[in-house]
């Protein structure tokens, strides 16, 4: 029995010994529901079982092997099917993208809104749920604009995220109110806070990484060039989150050869100067549009459909909530209404 409990404490990360409240996160989460965890447990009963009972000693051996065959086929079953799922949630005229990795981590690029109120409670929040996601274990920070950080910011509050992400720059004046607000946010809640900026890497888990492209360490880009731009890579397929960057990011990413699968197409489908060429470096089979229906800045321009033709557009104001499984083999989508 000392050995069950052992396991248990074991296998919990820290931050879930402290509280009742954490372990019923725990278990809600079914974080031991996985077979490998419950073949171990049962292996350990069994043991137990033996000690206690004294079973004869050839059932109890021929009890061991078949729990440990049927426990070595259910982590080979469940290796074998990991997948990972990237949700474009629909947040009207903002951004939010939420990653759930092979290894059930769980990553945010952006969460804000202009023209939903409250988007965290009335929109994240509860497609989190839905999700059983009850913590971000990384949330990216594109750049400072409300659309795109107005709703990390009660997220803080909620204690939903353990770490933020955001990039290593100069603050543009348009930035610095929401950027004050989030770092205050940060504090109070007692969230990790990393800064990261081109030629950063994170291993994810053991199937996926992260690349950052975007921004040069302390550049004085304006603040839609200067986002972050992600590169989110699983089973060697990719996503590029791209932020609202413009033609100078861009012709940068053109000029170093960048490709990706998915795209989050940048500032909302707005048209710049380099998007055709844009569009044609990076060879996407999917383009991703995140913007509000009939919006007042016209997105996505018209002219941006053209520079995205050969790849298949998906649009959060008409599809709403977008989703992607990607496993070793393929990439699958899926909308909820699709035009």
């Amino acid at each position: 029995w000392l050995l069950i409990c052992l396991y248990f404490i074991l296998l919990m990360p820290a931050e879930y010994r402290t509280s009742w409240d954490t372990w019923k996160e725990t278990l809600l989460l079914s974080r031991f529901a996985a077979p490998t965890s419950a073949g171990i447990l049962f292996t350990m009963l069994a043991a137990a079982a033996y000690s206690c009972l004294k079973v004869r000693k050839k059932a109890f051996i021929a009890i061991i092997l078949l729990l440990t065959i049927a426990n070595l086929s259910f982590m080979l079953y469940n290796n074998n099917n990991r997948k990972c799922e990237i949700h474009f949630v629909n947040v009207g005229q903002g951004e939010c993208a939420i990653i759930e990795t092979p290894y059930d981590k769980n990553i945010m690029i952006d969460c804000g809104s202009d023209t939903v109120n409250n988007v965290y409670k009335n929109n994240i929040m509860p497609y989190m749920d839905f999700k059983g996601i009850y913590k971000i274990d990384v949330a990216f920070v594109t750049h400072f604009h409300s659309d795109h950080v107005n709703g990390i910011i009660p997220m803080l509050e909620d204690n939903r995220i353990k770490t933020l992400a955001i990039p290593e720059r100069n603050i543009s004046d348009d930035e610095k109110d929401a950027y004050e607000k989030l770092l205050k946010a940060t504090v109070k809640s007692n969230t990790k806070i990393i800064f990261l900026s081109k030629g950063d890497n994170l291993d994810v888990d053991f199937k996926s990484e992260i690349e950052i492209l975007n921004p040069s360490k302390y550049t004085k880009a304006d603040s839609n060039d200067a986002s972050m731009v992600i590169k989110y890579i699983c089973f060697d397929k990719s996503i590029l989150f791209t932020g609202d960057i413009r033609e100078t990011a861009q012709y940068t990413l053109i000029d170093e050869d960048v490709k990706t699968d998915i795209l989050k197409v940048p500032h909302h489908g707005a048209f710049s100067k380099m998007s055709d060429k844009f569009a044609k470096s990076l060879d996407c089979d999917y383009a991703i549009i995140s913007c509000g229906l009939n919006n007042q800045y016209s997105h996505p321009h018209e002219q941006t459909f053209e520079s995205y033709s050969k790849s298949k557009i998906l649009r959060t104001d008409i599809n709403r909530t977008i989703k992607f499984t990607i496993d070793e083999n393929s990439i699958r989508h899926y909308v909820y209404y699709d035009d």
